[in-house]
């Protein structure tokens, strides 16, 4: 409740003031019954549950607020409410923002049971979760307009890739091309396990299921001295000849000389998003699956 200031009227006697915070020593026991408020902060909003609650203030507020843990405050509605007992008391702002959340939760249910793609649409400021609390090897979440390549990039075969992109010399800007031409170019790499390379096919071939017509672009040099793993690959005049396709699927190939990494010459692959684009990738069951947060 900081920044907060409410006034509180005591109709009832023989109430209980219960603090609970970092350093609180206060438990359950002490308000198990009779009247009791109940003051508190992050401590509150983590897994909490009173029974029988009556009336409650909700004022927490974040910079950037992230859906799941905002969840995790629904618990205060608790498991015995009944709608007509129960008085709440919050901002317009937060109501609202609880609102379109719960929405987005009902959508995805609606999706699942129709047996569509999930899309989800957040708030604008709202993130779905803390990038700290994600296991990287098992879920992504990509933004739009990034750019995603892998450190250690193997070709299957590198004369095969040569001869897809043949046509492409160092000379020629970035070319429109089909994204089921993209698609079959990635299809001749793999990855290390951390680089989801199958999910970025599969984000390709999705728009390609809703679009067959849709296209990207490709980029192409050979014979660039980089140090693989390094943690940026395209050079700035690559970066800025590929961003001006904002709202596309933009490949870039880069044929690596072997100078700088064991005598082995080979091709990486640097894949941008498109801008509208955010999306998360988990694996299920050695699958990849994509959730797509429109903006």
């Amino acid at each position: 409740m900081a920044n907060s200031s409410i006034c509180v009227n005591f109709y009832c006697t023989g109430f209980t003031i219960v603090l609970l915070n970092g350093t609180s020593i206060d438990d359950d026991k002490d308000y198990e019954s009779g009247c009791n408020f109940v003051i508190g902060g992050t401590n509150l909003g983590r897994g909490v549950t009173f029974g029988q609650l009556n009336t409650f203030y909700y004022t927490r507020t974040s910079k950037n607020p992230n859906a799941d843990t905002m969840w995790q405050h629904k618990r205060m509605f608790g498991y015995d409410r009944d709608p007509g007992l129960i008085t709440m008391y919050s901002s317009r702002a937060l109501y609202k923002l609880f609102a379109e959340i719960n929405e987005t939760n009902n959508s995805i249910i609606r999706q699942a049971q129709a047996g569509k793609k999930i899309t989800i649409a957040y708030p604008d400021g709202l993130n779905p979760t803390r990038s700290n609390v994600l296991d990287k090897s098992l879920l992504n979440i990509l933004v739009g307009g990034s750019n995603h390549f892998p450190s250690v990039p193997k070709n299957e075969t590198t004369t095969q890739i040569s001869d897809l992109v043949q046509q492409f010399s160092n000379d020629d800007p970035a070319t429109e091309v089909s994204l089921k031409f993209i698609s079959d170019i990635l299809k001749h790499f793999k990855a290390e396990k951390e680089f989801n390379l199958d999910g970025y096919i599969k984000m390709i071939d999705s728009t390609r299921s809703e679009n067959p017509m849709a296209s990207g672009h490709i980029l192409v040099w050979r014979n660039r001295d980089v140090t693989l793993g390094n943690l940026a690959l395209l050079s700035p005049n690559d970066w800025k000849e590929t961003n001006q396709f904002q709202d596309e699927f933009v490949l870039t190939l880069y044929q690596v000389s072997g100078e700088r990494n064991n005598g082995k010459s080979v091709w990486v692959p640097n894949i941008k998003l498109p801008m509208k684009k955010i999306s998360i990738l988990f694996k299920l069951n050695s699958d990849y699956i994509e959730i797509t947060l429109a903006s």
